[in-house]
C-alpha cells in the first residue's frame, strides 16, 4: 500500500478534470499528477530513498502537493514544517529527523542557509519559486528535466508516510509518526461524515503543508473534488474568491472568522454558494458564532481533531440541529472514551479526558518511547484535552487538561469566562489563564484584544466581569494586548500567555 495511489485511482475513475485554481492558474488532476511523478524520479536521483525524511518548509502552493507526493511515491517522510518558526527551532526539527532535503522558497533561503550550518545531514535545498536564484536546486527544473515516470514504491501500510513535528503548545516539539494507512483511514473518515461531492469547488486557507492540508488533499483524490487555494489568509480575498469561483465549503480557525466579521464591508460580497462553514482548530466562542451565522445566514459545523489523530476526531453532522458548545459526533471507525486519572472510563455528561481509538492513530512520536507509551497508554490516545459525551454521543470539549484553572481547590474552566467576556462590545478576542497566587495557588487572568479602534482598560473588563460573573470565576487581573500569540492554525498559545503574564 502507498498513499500516493489516491492519485492515480482518481484519474481513472474521474478523468481529466480541472481539480485546482491557484493565483489565476487552473491546474488539472492529470497535470499536478505529471509534475509530481517527475519530481519523485528527481529526489530519487539526489540519492532520496525509503525511510529518508524531506522537509518542507512552504507556504500554499501547487508545489507542496508535488512535494507530498513524490515523498510518499519514493517511501520517503514527508516532513512539513511550518515556515513562521525561528531558525533556531527549525534547527531542533531538523537535527531531531536528521532530514537529507528540504523544500522551500527564496524568502526562507536565509533561515534554512542558517539551519543547513547546524544541521550536517541536510545536504540539498530545493527552492520552489518561478525564478529562484542561480546556483540552487530548482523544483521547476528538476520537474521539467525528468520524465513524468515513476514506479512507485510499494511500502507497508504501518510504514510511516508522514512526520509532522507538533507545534509546541505543550513543551518542545515532538515528531508524530503517521503511517500510510493512517491517513488512508482519517480521509476516508471525513469524506464518510463530510459528504464531499465530485466536482464540488472548496477553498483552502489553512495550510496545505500540515496533516490537515494532507488530508484535505488525500480526500480530494478519492472524492473528485476542486479547489481554489490562497498563499495565506487574508479575509478579504477569501469573500472575493467564494463570490468568483461559487466556493461551497471552507475549514477555518476562530481567529478567520473574526476577521471577516471585522472587514466593514463584508455585506458586499455573495457568499450565497456556500453551505458548509467549517471551524476547527480551537472551539469558536459562542457569541461570535451567533454574530457570524446570523450575517452570513449559514450554519458554522465545528470539528476536533490533532495531530496524533492524523488529524481529524470529529465533525458535525451536516443538516442536524446545533448542539451549543459540541463539535459533534466521533468519526465513523473511530472510538472516544471520556477517562479519569486512572483510566476508567466515565457515565455520560461526566468530564473527565478524552481518549481515541481507531485506525488514524499514530505510530508514535519519532525516537521518543516513553513519550509514546504515556500518549497510548492502555490501548487509547490520550488527548490531554477534557470533554464530555452527551446521551447521543456528542462530544464537547471543556478545556486542555494543562490549561484548567485550579483556585484553592475548585476548578475553573477558562472557556466558561471566555465565552462570557467575549459579549463585551470592545472585545475582539480573549483568553483566560492561570495566574499563580500565594494564597488561593492560583487566579483567573483575562488577557483582552480589543476590536479595532476602540479603547479598552483593564478596569473596564474587571468590571464587566463582576456584573456578568460569578464571583469564583471572575478575573482578579486582566491585560489588554495587541494581540494573542498563536501557532501557525491560529490556535492561541495559552502556555505563552501563562510564561508572559501568569508568574
Amino acid at each position: 500500500m502507498n498513499i500516493a495511489e489516491l492519485a492515480v485511482k482518481n484519474i481513472e475513475k474521474f478523468g481529466e478534470y480541472e481539480s485546482l485554481i491557484f493565483n489565476e492558474n487552473t491546474y488539472t488532476n492529470v497535470e499536478l499528477h505529471n509534475k509530481t511523478l517527475s519530481l519523485a524520479h528527481g529526489l530519487v536521483k539526489l540519492g532520496v530513498k525509503h525511510g529518508d525524511r524531506v522537509g518542507m518548509v512552504m507556504a500554499n502552493c501547487p508545489e507542496v502537493m508535488h512535494s507530498f507526493g513524490a515523498c510518499f511515491m519514493t517511501g520517503a517522510w514527508a516532513m512539513p514544517v511550518v515556515f513562521v518558526l525561528t531558525a533556531e527551532q527549525m534547527i531542533y526539527i531538523f537535527k531531531d529527523s536528521e532530514a537529507e532535503v528540504v523544500v522551500t522558497h527564496a524568502i526562507f533561503l536565509d533561515k534554512m542557509l542558517e539551519v543547513q550550518k547546524q544541521v550536517p545531514t541536510l545536504k540539498h535545498i530545493i527552492l520552489a519559486d518561478e525564478n529562484p536564484p542561480e546556483n540552487y536546486l530548482s523544483i521547476k527544473k528538476i520537474i521539467a528535466e525528468n520524465p513524468p515516470e515513476f514506479e512507485m514504491v510499494d511500502c507497508d501500510p504501518e510504514d510511516v508516510a508522514l512526520l509532522m513535528y507538533t507545534s509546541g503548545t505543550t513543551g518542545r516539539p515532538k515528531g508524530v509518526m503517521l503511517s500510510h494507512n493512517n491517513l488512508y483511514s482519517n480521509a476516508l473518515q471525513t469524506i464518510k461524515r463530510d459528504t464531499i461531492q465530485p466536482m464540488e469547488m472548496g477553498l483552502g486557507v489553512l495550510p496545505l503543508n500540515h496533516s490537515y492540508g494532507v488530508i484535505t488533499s488525500l480526500a480530494g483524490n478519492i472524492s473528485g473534488s476542486r479547489g481554489v487555494m490562497l498563499p495565506w489568509f487574508a479575509a478579504e480575498e477569501v469573500l472575493k474568491l467564494i463570490e468568483k469561483h461559487k466556493v461551497v465549503n471552507i475549514a477555518m480557525v476562530p481567529t478567520m472568522y473574526i476577521q471577516i466579521l471585522n472587514l466593514p464591508n463584508h455585506k458586499d460580497y455573495d457568499t450565497g454558494s456556500m453551505n458548509r462553514w467549517i471551524c476547527s482548530a480551537s472551539p469558536l466562542p459562542l457569541e461570535m458564532r451567533k454574530r457570524f451565522e446570523e450575517t452570513f445566514n449559514c450554519t458554522i459545523i465545528e470539528g476536533y481533531g490533532l495531530t496524533e489523530a492524523s488529524p481529524a476526531v470529529a465533525l458535525y453532522p451536516i443538516g442536524e440541529p446545533y448542539r451549543p458548545g459540541s463539535v459533534g459526533l466521533p468519526l465513523p471507525d473511530l472510538e472516544v472514551s471520556i477517562q479519569d486519572e486512572d483510566g476508567k472510563n466515565l457515565p455520560q455528561g461526566e468530564v473527565g479526558e478524552i481518549c481515541v481509538r481507531g485506525p488514524n492513530v499514530m505510530k508514535g512520536y519519532y525516537k521518543m518511547s516513553e513519550e509514546t507509551a504515556e500518549m497510548l497508554r492502555g490501548g487509547w490516545l490520550h488527548t490531554g484535552d477534557a470533554g464530555y459525551l452527551d446521551e447521543d454521543g456528542y462530544l464537547y470539549i471543556t478545556e486542555r487538561i494543562k490549561d484548567l484553572i485550579i483556585r484553592g481547590g475548585v476548578n475553573i474552566f477558562p472557556k466558561d469566562i471566555e465565552e462570557t467576556l467575549i459579549r463585551h462590545p470592545k472585545i475582539a478576542e480573549v483568553a483566560v489563564v492561570a495566574k499563580k497566587d500565594p494564597v488561593y495557588g492560583e487566579e483567573v487572568l483575562a488577557v483582552v484584544v480589543p476590536n479595532p479602534g476602540d479603547e479598552l482598560t483593564e478596569q473596564e473588563v474587571l468590571e464587566y466581569g463582576e456584573e456578568h460573573l460569578p464571583k469564583f470565576q471572575k478575573p482578579k487581573t486582566a491585560v489588554v494586548a495587541d494581540s494573542l500569540p498563536k501557532n501557525p492554525l491560529g490556535k492561541v498559545l495559552k502556555r505563552k500567555l501563562r510564561e508572559m503574564y501568569g508568574q
